[in-house]
């Protein structure tokens, strides 16, 4: 069993900086993230000023990074039970940092699981993975400023930006930009992602309604006040803003609410020596992360100095994260046919599932949320479709190999 200071679940940025400040204090970090280098799945891969720094510092001695790696199991004792593809480890902790990050809020629509429809964010990832998108028409949809850096992206890498429609109404979307007037960065962020994507057709107020196609995905309809209308595409990439992962959290015993890891104004959860940062705390963006990494580094070697100055940080751009929540906040959804797929994994319909409890009695009775992705992208559907809470976590957190569920078995019989 290797022991470390600090472990750090999760290598986007604010996992990194948050290595690199205790690194540069002395501590012996673990860094492990389940994708194979550091930035997250927005900024890895990804050269920015920002984060470069402390992505280069992860070749610190103090610090270990366990790349392709996931958490199968959180442990009493401080102790987590990981894999990769190679072997499993059992780690021990003093400190641990949940900086997991978030994924798509993807909701279902007609036509959602053909071929060529993706979040937002997982057509950057196929693309990152070498997937050809030069010349390939793209509509981009639904609603949240992950939209904006996607659609450059994608730009740059040769895809024809057919359209970029957005949820949330125009009026809206002034009041968060007047917003920004406090965040100069972030205006001249806008203000270059507008450049960038001069030429490309924007529509506010704009929704999907269904997709088209038989074997595959050619095209998009969409709702715009009274009027429908058809754009013809290659591929669909929609997403709903992000949700925070809060599986680890709530293994752990952590309070959460549906947002976020309930923490302290230091970011201490209610477990002892487990922290939250980063979009675990709520989304708020890479300034916000970065900030919390290094405030939480502050505030485990009690460098009052330092905790002082990054507290002030962090509460300023937690006034744009929660406008960011606010402007972004999920709109109702179209209504779904009954044969509308809900649960991806196990082909379970919305008629299937709308007079169900609860997220138990779907599972129990219609396997809702047990296939390969266990949950985590209907069950956030189902949250916001039908008002359904979360199940209670429990290991493994990930599929894993069966050697490592007869260690995890080994463990806990010890434990007993």
């Amino acid at each position: 069993m290797q022991s470390y200071d600090v472990i750090i679940i999760g290598a986007g940025p604010a996992g990194m900086h948050a290595a690199h400040a205790l690194a540069s204090r002395g501590q012996h970090v673990a860094l492990i993230d389940d994708n194979p280098a550091a930035g997250g799945q927005i900024w890895r891969g990804v050269n920015n000023k920002s984060i470069q720094p402390a992505r280069a510092a992860l070749e610190s001695p103090h610090i270990t990074t366990y790349y392709q790696t996931r958490v199968i199991a959180t442990l009493a004792s401080q102790q987590l039970l990981v894999e990769n593809p190679r072997d499993a480890h059992l780690l021990h902790y003093r400190h641990l940092i949940i900086a997991s990050g978030a994924r798509e809020l993807l909701l279902p629509v007609a036509g959602w699981t053909l071929p060529g429809v993706t979040g937002i964010g997982g057509l950057q990832a196929l693309v990152k993975a070498g997937m050809p998108i030069a010349n390939k028409r793209v509509v981009i949809a639904g609603t949240g400023p992950l939209i904006w850096p996607v659609a450059v992206f994608l730009r740059m890498h040769g895809a024809h930006i057919v359209a970029i429609a957005e949820q949330q109404s125009l009026p809206r979307l002034v009041r968060f930009g007047l917003h920004l007037a406090r965040y100069p960065r972030k205006i001249w962020q806008a203000v270059g992602y507008a450049a960038q994507l001069i030429g490309v057709p924007f529509m506010a107020d704009s929704h999907v309604i269904a997709i088209t196609g038989t074997t595959q995905s050619t095209g998009v309809r969409i709702q715009r006040g009274d009027h429908q209308f058809q754009l013809t595409c290659d591929y669909v990439a929609i997403g709903h803003h992000l949700v925070p992962n809060l599986d680890i959290a709530q293994s752990l015993g952590c309070d959460t609410t549906p947002a976020a890891v309930t923490t302290t104004g230091l970011l201490a959860t209610t477990i002892p020596h487990v922290y939250a940062i980063g979009e675990a705390r709520g989304i708020g963006g890479l300034d916000c992360a970065i900030a919390e990494g290094h405030l939480v580094a502050a505030v485990i070697c009690r460098d009052t100095s330092a905790i002082t100055q990054w507290q002030q940080r962090v509460a300023h751009e937690r006034q744009l994260a929660t406008a960011i929540a606010a402007t972004f906040a999920t709109p109702a959804t179209t209504p779904l046919a009954d044969d509308t797929i809900v649960c991806r994994c196990e082909d379970v319909t919305h008629a299937q599932l709308q007079h169900a409890r609860d997220w138990r009695t779907a599972k129990l009775q219609q396997r809702c949320g047990m296939g390969p992705c266990q949950g985590r992208i209907c069950g956030a559907a189902t949250q916001h479709l039908y008002g359904w809470g979360p199940d209670a976590v429990r290991p493994p957190l990930r599929p894993a190999r069966v050697a490592t569920l007869a260690l995890l078995q080994t463990i806990s019989t010890d434990v007993e």
